[in-house]
């Protein structure tokens, strides 16, 4: 015989079960033509620019859930990470759907995808948490190592 305590968990469980399966996926909307503090890198001046300094770059899709989800969170460390520019530390993104040969350059094949240069030869993927706290944690990492 089951315990009121075991009926309920699994009366609780059913119930989020139901909840979960009936509620809509989670529609994340940025609006990529809003300024951003974020470089934004092109075919035409990427190598010019992260030729010289450290470089986070952002390869995103802008119709990427994931990319949409992390734009708002990347757009707060730019932001945060400006007096670093004068110490020649940047935050750059590039547009894979206008920039595919550039994406195809470095072998981005997700979406989205952080990479760091230091002078113009990339580093490493960043593989932290996406959120802004984690971005600025390992940029600091990174320039304190540089």
């Amino acid at each position: 015989m089951m315990s009121i305590q075991a009926v309920l968990v699994a009366a609780l469980a059913t119930i989020l079960a139901i909840v979960a399966a009936a509620a809509p996926a989670q529609a994340y909307y940025y609006d990529w033509s809003v300024p951003s503090n974020t470089v934004q890198l092109t075919k035409a001046n990427f190598d010019a620019k992260v030729n010289s300094g450290m470089w986070i770059v952002e390869f995103y899709a802008p119709w990427c859930a994931n990319s949409k989800k992390y734009a708002a969170a990347y757009d707060r460390a730019a932001t945060a990470m400006i007096p670093l520019r004068k110490q020649n530390v940047f935050i750059a993104r590039v547009d894979c759907d206008a920039e595919e040969a550039l994406c195809d350059r470095f072998k981005v094949d997700g979406y989205p995808t952080v990479n760091l240069f230091i002078d113009g030869k990339i580093q490493e993927e960043f593989e932290g948490d996406r959120t802004a706290h984690a971005l600025i944690t390992y940029v600091n990492e990174k320039r304190n190592k540089h």
